[in-house]
This record gives C-alpha cells, structure tokens and sequence, in this order.
C-alpha cells in the first residue's frame, strides 16, 4: 500500500516539487514522470531523487548549449540548497500552518537568500547590470536582450529571412513580457544569432545563452510567487548585504503564532501525551481513560481543526494505544496515516513517529511493503544512509535489528495492565533507530 497524505497539504513543499518548480522556471522538464510522483506522493522512491539532478536539469542544458562553468555553479547550487532545506524540514515543525501561510516566509527568507547566492556565483563583469536585471519596474529578458544590442536589433540580425518574422517577433514579445520564451525558442534564436549576427553580435551568444536562461527563470518564478514581489524581497537580501537569516527561528515563531488558532487543542492532547506515554508504568483504569481521551481529542480535532493540520497527532496515539493493549496488528494502520499526515510537517516529530512506525513494522515481520516505504523517506531526508547496493528489499538483519528496538521503545512497564501482552521479550538494542 502507498502511503498517501488524506487530508491538508503539508506546509512544507515536497523536494519532488521543488524540482518540478526549477526544471520548469528553466524549461528543462518535459514529461517526467518521476517528478510529478515525487511531487504527488512524496519520497516514495529515494533513488529517484538520486537522479533528478542529473535527468531533469543538467542533461536538457546541457544540450541547450550552457557551458561547463554554468552547469558546475548550477550543480553546486541545487545540492546546497537540497541539504539545507532537509535540514530545516526534518527539525522545524509546522503542525499549525498551512502551505499558504509558510510558503510566502520560506520564498522570502530561505529561497530568495539562497537565489542571490547563485546569482553571486555566475556573475561576470561581462553581463547586464544587476540593479537594472532586477529591477521590479523591468522586464528581466528585455534587459539582458538591451545589454547584449536590444531585441528589435538582435531579432532581425537572428532571422533576417522575412520567412521567419514570427521568429523575430518572438523576441519582441520576450522583451515586452508578453511572451515566456521556451528552452528550445531561446536555443534556435541563439543558433541563429552565431549563424547570422554581426561579429559583434556573435560574440555576445555565450553570455546571452546564460542571462536568457537566468531572466526566463526569474520571470517564472516571479509569476508563480505573485503576490509577493519577488525582486524587491531580492534586493533587500542584496542591500542587507546577504545576511543570512534564522530561517529555524523565522519558521518556528510563525508556527507558534499560527498555532494561537489551535490552543484549545493543547489541554485534550496533553491528556493523551501524558496517558499514553510509551514507558510510565500504567495502572488500572489508565486504558479506559486514554481511550476516552482519544475520543475526546478526535472530537476536538473535527470542530476546531477541520482542515486536519493536528490529525497525525491523532492517528499517532491512536497507533500507541493499540500498541500499548497489545493489539500490534491493529496499531500497523494508524501509523501508516500518521507518518503520512506528519510528512514535510511535523519535523523532528516526525523522525519519532517514523521509528516507532518503523519498530512496529520490524516487529510485526509482515509488514514488509510499509517498511520498505519508510526506508525510502527516511533515506530520502538524510536520516539513514543509502544501501552501497541500492537494493530496494528490507533485508532480514535490518528486520531483526527492528523486533529488538521495538521491546526498547515499548517495554513491558510501560503497557496497560489490564491488556493480555505477548510474552516475546528478545533484549533490546542499546541504541535508538535514529
């Protein structure tokens, strides 16, 4: 079974759509299907990932024409920003927010720092001047197109045949913003221009292939961020003289403000966080309590979290309480919604609930297909290490390895006593899963 999210969109963008957002702000992306399931269903597949660098950016420009230096500073780029993003969703929470509310503060203080970092990088004093390439009152492609001889100048020079006027008049629309150039107009404008320019003209091609490129990924991501505005937020990182920001502290004062919305869901999941603890002991009556305090937190949840932003918290303890009864089998299900729920939302909460899943699942031994599922997440955001050789299977050690972790995550004390539990105490690993 796949796991699928069921509810509100996770406030963090998923990494398969954060490519799918780059190939198409530079038209690299055509038809890949293995972005748009990682875009759809999360990180289901982590080798996949392993290759949309390569696959989905580099190659296409690569036969666009940018040179060497470029694709370097491009690689460099995307895999600075992989990591650092990572690192902010497996830490940061933002149970309270929704994708509306953070993605304007992540494009403001994460996206647009790490933007003007690439554009340090690929730089050169041969190129269109920067305070007027990102001008807000300017068209990005109409000033490169200037720097380099203007566009009604370099689109006749391009197609001086009257049989391409629609060609030429492209430009025109390049410049003007009414059109958005595609990856293969810009490569036949530019084929044209070394064929056909003036020396000159010819000469200013490299540049051009590199600028356009820049200036048509501007404008797409400046139309996809609208209403925010884009250029001014770069140009006030520029004038802060590219400080970087506490984009750990930024998000976490957000989420704890977002959250006023949800504070009278702190009192019943306190309940629940102090009932189904995995290793206080327990005592009569503590099963029939934690249940009525599921049911309680779920009918809170329905009338002040209708959008479902708390429910994996839910699903969680739902998970614990069968777990802690001694109903393994039951618990498996609930887990696989909480992970699901909790994915590129919950942060360091969710490495938790993803060990205990990941316990359950190794204990179980049937559960081989979930595991696997969770093995390719927990590669995918740097919490294990991929396999040497990018074998798919769980193999049996890594089973074993689980049954054992899982008696140290729920020991015999901390399960409910009037529950009949297995007695399948193996010892427990003096480590944790993660």
């Amino acid at each position: 079974m796949t796991i699928q999210p069921t509810t509100a969109t996770p406030p963090y963008p998923r990494l398969g759509e954060l490519y799918s957002a780059l190939a198409q702000a530079l038209d690299t992306k055509s038809n890949n299907r293995d972005v748009e399931r990682l875009a759809r269903e999360g990180d289901s597949d982590w080798s996949l990932l392993a290759d949309l660098r390569e696959a989905l950016i580099l190659t296409p420009l690569r036969k666009y024409g940018a040179d060497d230096e470029f694709i370097h500073h491009l690689d460099q780029f995307i895999k600075h920003v992989h990591a650092s993003y990572l690192r902010i969703v497996s830490t940061i929470s933002l149970d309270g927010m929704s994708r509306d509310e953070a993605l304007p503060i992540l494009i403001e203080h994460f996206f647009a720092f790490q933007a003007i970092g690439i554009l340090k990088a690929v730089w050169t004093d041969d190129a269109p001047d920067p305070a007027a390439f990102l001008n807000p009152e300017k068209y990005p492609l109409e000033v490169v197109l200037d720097w380099a001889d203007g566009s009604h100048t370099l689109g006749k020079a391009a197609f001086p045949d009257t049989a391409d006027l629609d060609n030429r008049e492209k430009v025109t629309r390049w410049a003007n913003g009414t059109q958005l150039p595609d990856l293969g107009s810009l490569k036949l404008f530019l084929d044209a221009l070394a064929k056909n320019g003036t020396d000159a003209q010819r000469k200013k091609v490299p540049g051009l292939r590199k600028w356009l490129l820049l200036a048509r990924a501007l404008t797409w991501f400046e139309r996809e961020a609208n209403p925010l505005h884009l250029r001014q937020i770069l140009n006030r990182h520029i004038r802060n003289g590219h400080r970087e920001w506490d984009i750990g502290k930024i998000l976490s004062l957000a989420a704890i403000e977002a959250g006023k919305k949800l504070e009278m869901l702190k009192e019943p999941f306190g309940k629940l966080f102090v009932g189904l603890s995995r290793t206080k002991p327990k005592a009569d009556g503590d099963r029939a309590r934690a249940e009525a305090d599921l049911a309680d937190f779920a009918g809170q949840l329905a009338t002040h979290d209708p959008e479902g932003r708390s429910r994996y918290a839910l699903e969680w303890y739902r998970g614990r309480w069968y777990v802690l009864s001694g109903q393994c089998d039951r618990a498996l299900e609930h887990y696989r919604q909480a992970v699901a729920l909790s994915d590129y939302r919950a942060g360091a909460t969710w490495k938790e609930i993803v060990g205990e899943a990941m316990a359950l699942a190794g204990y179980l031994g049937n559960a081989k297909p979930f595991l696997k599922q969770l093995k390719h997440r927990t590669i995918a955001l740097g919490l294990m290490a991929p396999p040497d050789d990018e074998k798919d299977a769980v193999e049996a050690w890594e089973i074993e390895q689980l049954r054992k972790q899982f008696h140290s995550l729920f020991p015999l004390q901390g399960r409910f006593v009037e529950a009949e539990q297995p007695d399948d105490e193996t010892g427990a690993l003096p480590f944790l899963m993660f």
